[in-house]
This record gives structure tokens, sequence and C-alpha cells, in this order.
């Protein structure tokens, strides 16, 4: 590296972790909530990573089908953004939530006509309709009461 400026120990390292990412992963990244994740992970889920979760499976079919996604819900489609924002980030949980529950609503608005039908979306309009009191045009109000 002195000699060249080219730090191969690096460049290894960082094709290693790709190769090992694209192996375990698949060269597909999109991640899908499939009935073994619904089955037996959905109980245990927090409401906050319920919603990382379908408002992350969304995001991803909008950037496979190369809608722009506003700056500050791009952080939702990074690794490990979950735990970032779920244990890492020292927001009270209720700011936390409701931060989601807001973003939630405005992927909700992204979604064309055309991506209705897809299982992604319908899981994301049924997580609003369920968890969000909404203003009579759409639009976010509060979070509903966890018990109702």
């Amino acid at each position: 590296m002195q000699q060249t400026g080219i730090d191969l120990l690096h460049e290894f390292a960082e094709k290693l972790a790709k190769s090992l990412k694209d192996a375990y992963l698949g060269t597909n990244l999109k991640r899908r909530m499939d009935s073994i994740m619904v089955d037996n992970g959905a109980r245990k889920l927090s409401r906050l990573q319920l919603a990382h979760v379908v408002i992350k499976n969304m995001l991803m079919v909008l950037d496979e089908n190369k809608i722009a996604i506003p700056e500050n819900l791009q952080h939702y489609i990074e690794d490990f953004d979950e735990n970032k924002v779920t244990y890492h980030s020292h927001t009270p949980a209720a700011a936390k939530l409701q931060t989601a529950f807001q973003d939630a609503c405005a992927v909700r608005d992204l979604i064309p006509g055309t991506l209705n039908d897809c299982e992604e979306a319908q899981m994301l309009i049924r997580f609003v309709s369920e968890q969000v009191n909404t203003n009579t045009d759409g639009s976010f109000h509060s979070v509903r009461d966890g018990k109702s």
C-alpha cells in the first residue's frame, strides 16, 4: 500500500463481504414477508417493528419500479435501519411510533394505482387502516390505541 496507494486487504475484505452477502441473500435483495414470518414472528413484533417492516417492503417495491422515494424515507431501505431506529435511537418510544406511522401514511400516498394489487401495497394499506386514525382526506391524524 505504501508503494502503490492501493489497500489490497481492504479491497479483498470488501469483495469477500459482497460475495457472502450475495450468497446469503441471493442477488435479488428484495425481502418479502412470507407465511413463516407471519405465523411465527408477527405476534412477537412490536408495533414499531411491524411498521418498519411493512414500510421497508413497500419502499423496496417502489424502488424496484423506479418510483422516486423522498429523502426522508430512504433510510428504511438501508441495512440495519430497524435496529438503529428501534434500539439505538434515544427518541421516546411514543415519538418513534408516531413518526413511523406518519411515514406509513406518506408511503401509502406514494403507491401508484398500478401497484395497488401487489402484496406489499396491500399489507401497508391494511396496516394503516388498522393502526392509524386518519383525517377525512386520508392524512395521518393519530396512532390508534394498541388495545383497539
